[in-house]
């Protein structure tokens, strides 16, 4: 299990980068 190997912290940093990755892909001006 990779939440195993890396552990929380890195999993809340790579939430973030996929947040904000996802946020500047997503946010389309109308």
């Amino acid at each position: 299990n990779w939440l195993d190997y890396y552990g929380p912290f890195e999993t809340v940093v790579d939430a973030a980068n996929v947040g904000l990755f996802s946020q500047r892909r997503f946010s389309i001006p109308k």
